[in-house]
């Protein structure tokens, strides 16, 4: 029996050693790792902590960097230029070009002969904005083509409110990450204001028991910001007022083309392609042309399609891809001629 109580105490002490040693081992992999590749920083809109591709150029203080800030390339209030027909863009951060140059937006990438283009985008801008833009912009110019770029948070988030609650200090988890911009000094401020138990403490002290409880939250707010943009297209009042903005500008225009953008995330298995299609079909039935760029990116790699870790706006080789797209649609159509 002495023998046998042995042998076992033996088994106990080397599965506790192997655990303990595979627990030291997975920590000590996480430290390290948070060494080497430290989680990205979020500092603001246009503005990055690194120059992963060599696209940025140094910014106004150290360490920082960023793309070309001038925008008076094609301007959306430049002068005109006599007998030049106009060309006019809308949208919100996707048009404007968040995170690169104005030489690589899309609107600058497809020439018109003979006519002035105008890039309207404004970063936040939704439907109603746009609108209004384009509805001081036709009195101004009388464009020849409107083309809308619109982005799946143009009509807004409609929020479920239960699942907001638990972020209610920072207005809503889409201020932590909203598939544009993921916020880590609003994700940093939420993980120090909640109240744990002992034990959750004690494992949050570990970079181990950290990062699983980061990615835990994030995966949260993800769910629950994607039924959001979801909801927004199943509310029928804000369905309506949208769409009947989107006919209005159209009616207005000599030319429309509303083209739709996918957001940047899971692009193979993209979890928002029913919100597409409803768009997709609503234009068809009132007779508007679009285009849907979810068709151009489908299964591709998006980390190779962002801005940046933190940013996750179309960079310049997204805004040619998109580019192409839109010629070759416009060039089907035939307006304006090329």
């Amino acid at each position: 029996m002495a023998a046998v109580k042995r042998r076992r105490l033996r088994s106990l002490l080397t599965y506790v050693l192997s655990g303990a040693l595979t627990l030291f081992v997975i920590e000590t992999g996480f430290r390290l790792h948070a060494h080497f590749a430290p989680a990205p920083v979020w500092i603001s809109e246009d503005h990055y902590a690194e120059n992963p591709r060599g696209y940025f150029r140094p910014c106004e203080r150290p360490g920082v960097f960023c793309p070309k800030l001038d925008r008076s390339m094609h301007g959306c209030d430049a002068p005109v230029e006599p007998g030049q027909g106009q060309i006019l863009f809308l949208g919100d951060s996707f048009t404007y070009g968040q995170g690169v140059n104005a030489e690589d937006t899309f609107p600058s990438r497809i020439e018109f002969p003979g006519r002035q283009r105008r890039n309207c985008g404004v970063s936040a801008y939704a439907v109603d904005d746009v609108f209004r833009k384009f509805t001081v912009q036709r009195s101004r110019y009388r464009p020849e083509l409107t083309v809308y770029a619109l982005v799946l948070n143009d009509f807004g988030l409609s929020p479920d409110p239960e699942a907001y609650r638990d972020f209610a200090e920072l207005d809503g988890p889409s201020n932590i990450e909203d598939y544009m911009n993921f916020r880590t000094m609003n994700l940093d401020r939420y993980l120090a204001t909640r109240d744990h138990s002992r034990l959750v403490r004690f494992l949050l002290e570990t970079e181990t028991g950290a990062w699983f409880y980061r990615q835990s939250v994030i995966r949260r707010v993800s769910r629950t910001t994607l039924q959001a943009y979801r909801n927004a297209f199943n509310d029928p009042a804000a369905w309506e007022h949208g769409m009947g903005e989107i006919r209005a500008m159209a009616a207005g225009s000599d030319h429309f083309l509303l083209v739709v953008f996918p957001l940047f995330a899971r692009l193979s298995g993209y979890p928002l392609e029913d919100v597409h299609r409803k768009i997709v079909d609503e234009m068809h039935r009132s007779h508007i042309e679009v285009l849907d760029l979810l068709d151009t990116f489908r299964g591709m790699d998006e980390s190779k399609l962002v801005v940046y870790k933190t940013d996750s706006h179309p960079n310049e080789i997204a805004h040619a891809l998109a580019a192409d797209a839109i010629k070759r649609k416009l060039q089907l159509l035939g307006w304006p001629p090329f």
